[in-house]
C-alpha cells in the first residue's frame, strides 16, 4: 500500500506536483510559499481546493513524521557504529600498550615514573571494577539552629501581692 504522501488515488498530475512542491518546503510551508514555487502559477483557489481535497495538512505532518523517524534511526545507527569502531580501536591500542609493558624492564625505571604507572594501574583497576578513580571531599550543610525566646512569664510563678 502506498504512503499517504504518495499519490493518492484519483489525484491528478499537476495536483499531487503541487502536493510535492508544498511537502517538500518542510515544517514552515505554506501554501503563499507553495504559490511562489510553482512553475506553471496556478490561481489560488486551486491550491486551497487541492489541499482540501487531498488532505496536504495531514499527509505533510505523516511525511514529516516519516523523515523525522528515519533521521533519529540513521542517527542511533552511526552512534552504534562509532561506539563499535572506538571499542575496536581501544582494544587495539591496549594491546599495543600491553606488548609494550611487557619489554618494559621495571629496574630501567625511574621512582617517579614507577610512581606514576602505578596511580596509572589503580585507576584502570578501580575503573575496571566499577569504583570511582577519585575521591572528592563531599560536604553536608546542615540547617541553622533556631532559638525561639519568648516574652511569657512562668505560669507556676505567682506574681508578689497576688496570691
Amino acid at each position: 500500500m502506498a504512503e499517504v504522501w504518495e499519490r493518492q488515488p484519483g489525484e491528478s498530475s499537476k495536483a499531487y506536483a503541487a502536493f510535492c512542491v508544498y511537502r517538500d518546503l518542510g515544517p514552515e510551508r505554506s501554501l503563499e510559499k507553495a504559490l511562489q514555487n510553482l512553475s506553471k502559477k496556478r490561481a489560488k483557489w486551486q491550491l486551497w481546493q487541492w489541499s482540501s481535497k487531498y488532505n496536504w495538512v495531514a499527509r505533510c505532518q505523516a511525511y514529516d513524521d516519516y523523515i523525522e523517524r528515519r533521521k533519529r534511526e540513521e542517527k542511533e545507527r552511526a552512534i552504534l557504529e562509532m561506539a563499535e569502531r572506538h571499542a575496536r580501536l581501544a582494544v587495539a591500542f591496549q594491546q599495543k600498550v600491553v606488548e609494550r609493558l611487557r619489554e618494559l624492564n621495571p629496574a630501567e625505571l625511574e621512582p617517579r615514573d614507577l610512581s606514576k604507572w602505578l596511580d596509572i594501574a589503580v585507576k584502570v583497576e578501580r575503573l575496571a571494577r566499577g569504583e570511582p578513580t577519585e575521591i572528592g571531599k563531599q560536604e553536608v550543610t546542615l540547617p541553622a539552629i533556631v532559638e525561639v525566646v519568648t516574652d511569657e512569664k512562668d505560669t507556676d510563678t505567682v506574681a508578689p501581692g497576688t496570691e
